[in-house]
């Protein structure tokens, strides 16, 4: 990480910024690889612009980098997980629009994203004599709780698929 920090010390010292910061790994005594977020400011210069007098910190960001890079592997997992699964799977906004849909999903339904992304998930494929019941999942499913209810759905072409929903 050298380079970068010794890059934006030099802009700062040649005064093309107002104040230093980078974040940077360090080698500990033990060996370990540490981050840490230097900040600091030239707060005098004499007047030939020479700086004689400097503030700064430096911050402890290891923790702030491994929860980084652990949601970052989350996030890949998941959507591995979700894009992968054979089961049909659709992420909803509070109003229960699609926001994402898997290939499951288009598999077992016959939709597309462009069909669907931005629509009521329960406008395309709840049929009328289960509209009710639907709305009930909605209302148990965002209360946060987990169940499994079965049910019927409809594919694109209008036939009903008998579904189990979690």
């Amino acid at each position: 990480d050298i380079d970068q920090v010794m890059n934006r010390l030099a802009e700062h010292i040649e005064g093309k910024t107002d104040s230093f910061q980078c974040e940077y790994r360090f080698m500990s005594k033990n060996g370990e690889w540490n981050w840490v977020l230097s900040k600091g400011r030239a707060t005098e210069r004499d007047e030939n612009g020479t700086i004689t007098k400097v503030s700064g910190i430096y911050l402890d960001i290891n923790e702030e980098k491994r929860v980084a890079r652990t949601a970052k592997h989350n996030q890949q997992l998941f959507t591995q997980l979700f894009e992968s699964s054979p089961m049909g799977i659709v992420l909803l906004d509070l109003n229960y629009n699609v926001t994402k849909l898997n290939r499951g999903f288009e598999n077992i339904f016959g939709y597309t994203s462009d069909d669907i992304i931005g629509k009521k998930l329960n406008d395309i494929i709840i049929p009328d004599q289960y509209q009710q019941a639907a709305l009930d999942i909605n209302i148990f499913t965002t209360s946060g709780k987990v169940s499994v209810f079965e049910s019927q759905r409809k594919h694109k072409n209008g036939q009903l698929i008998p579904v189990i929903i979690y």
